[in-house]
């Protein structure tokens, strides 16, 4: 595959063939500046070809190559509406310190979720990763209280999974770190458990974004101590090569810049 001329078959083929994941394998012999000079070949040969595209947003992310990652996002953004690509334009708006852009986008983001029945979970994450006006997070609240309410959060339920961590979120964005202290640890505990007993996809990524915030929120308190803590674990768990479609990587990027600027500045 790293000789493009013997590879211009397969790449064809790959382009109309079943997208990101036949990509993917077509490409696994291949890995950092390498993968993405590929992909970069098989783009110039396939220009229309959106999921070459996305393939190299997210393995450039890998890589924290965030401003190369935004020029394809950006172009995606073009074509693809579907909330996938619009919450990772988003997150990566905010990775790569475009704060004004991603104000912008967030508005976007917000008035797309006023027309749905039930906004996902990951589209109220996207929202919160950076400070809201209050008037920016009474909207997300009330999106957010169309969300059914249970005790114990379901594993085939990704709304229930998600739960406590954007709950924990809300409080820490309404300054009542107490209770977001109480929320996220819950969170974590409850991720990690799904990492050990279930081997659930990306629960350790999951555990590491809310260990994140937990170290903002305790921080906040004056208990620098456990802030720090929790900042180790969070960085102990996430591994920023597991990236998903729509960017769960990119959120807990964001936390971790976050509570370390406030922490360990």
């Amino acid at each position: 595959l790293k000789d493009l001329a013997n590879a211009e078959t397969d790449l064809k083929r790959a382009t109309n063939d079943l997208g990101n994941t036949r990509i993917a394998d077509l490409f696994s012999e291949c890995e950092g500046d390498d993968l993405v000079q590929v992909i970069s070949a098989a783009i110039d040969m396939t220009p229309e070809n959106l999921d070459l595209r996305a393939v190299r947003s997210d393995w450039l992310a890998r890589a924290a190559r965030w401003q190369e990652a935004l020029q394809d996002e950006i172009e995606l953004a073009r074509f693809d509406r579907y909330a996938d690509r619009c919450v990772r334009l988003t997150l990566l708006l905010a990775v790569a310190g475009k704060e004004e852009e991603y104000k912008q986008q967030r508005r976007i983001l917000l008035e797309s979720m006023k027309a749905e029945p039930r906004p996902t979970p990951k589209e109220v994450i996207a929202c919160l990763v950076r400070p809201t006006t209050p008037g920016e997070l009474a909207q997300i609240e009330k999106v957010y209280q169309w969300y059914p309410t249970l005790p114990v959060p379901a594993l085939s339920d990704p709304y229930q999974r998600e739960q406590k961590r954007i709950d924990g979120m809300l409080e820490y964005r309404r300054a009542d770190y107490h209770k977001a202290i109480k929320l996220l640890t819950s969170a974590a505990e409850h991720e990690l458990k799904l990492d050990e007993e279930w081997m659930v996809a990306s629960a350790r990524r999951r555990a590491a974004a809310s260990s994140a915030y937990l170290a903002r929120a305790v921080y906040r308190v004056g208990r620098v101590s456990e802030a720090k803590a929790a900042l180790q674990q969070a960085r102990d768990l996430f591994d920023r090569r597991d990236v998903d479609r729509w960017g769960g990587e990119l959120y807990t990027e964001i936390a971790l810049q976050e509570a370390g600027q406030l922490v360990t500045p």
